[in-house]
């Protein structure tokens, strides 16, 4: 779940500003996602940069895996098929504790893949207000208080049809509400 964060945590922003090379992303994503996903483990371990967040070997690997994709213009849209939504992240298990259990994991690697994801975009853009945001998300029960604020846009109703990272950044805007 964490790396499918990273990957719609940069969509997500990606999106939000009209990035122009946002549409080869999303369509390197949407062709070989299954790929990126399955490898990704391997890449990591065999090739994987330990200094670095784990979004800039995920970079690599996307970098090798899309080795076709070019540029596409700002005008094309293209939109992201395997955004994650609230029923791809669904535990699902008979016990109803280990399954809360399972489902905290499970919605915490996702957020703390979307955070990464985005600080990885916006250290490549030159973000200049990075290093606030990052203080901003070293508070003490960030992550908690995001997760809690992510539960709540899915049972407020209404967002089920938009990806997951929607509600990600939603629970973040309680803990960092001037970004």
């Amino acid at each position: 779940m964490y790396v499918r964060g990273v990957m719609d945590g940069q969509v997500f922003l990606g999106e939000l500003i009209k990035e122009p090379d946002v549409g080869a992303f999303i369509n390197c994503l949407n062709n070989n996602l299954p790929t990126i996903i399955s490898g990704a483990e391997e890449f990591f371990r065999k090739e994987g940069e330990k200094e670095f967040l784990v979004p800039w070997s995920l970079s690599r690997l996307l970098g090798q895996t899309c080795t076709k994709e070019t540029r596409l213009s700002h005008k094309t849209s293209i939109q992201y098929t395997e955004a994650t939504t609230e029923w791809k992240l669904r535990v699902d298990e008979q016990d109803e504790e280990k399954a809360g259990k399972k489902q905290e994991a499970v919605d915490r690697a996702f957020i703390r893949g979307v955070l990464d994801g985005k600080v990885f975009f916006f250290h490549g853009h030159r973000y200049p207000k990075l290093p606030e945001y990052l203080s901003c998300l070293s508070q003490p029960d960030s992550l908690g208080k995001i997760l809690i604020g992510m539960r709540m846009a899915t049972f407020l109703g209404g967002n089920l049809d938009k990806p997951r990272s929607h509600h990600v950044a939603y629970g973040e805007s309680f803990v960092c509400k001037e970004f």
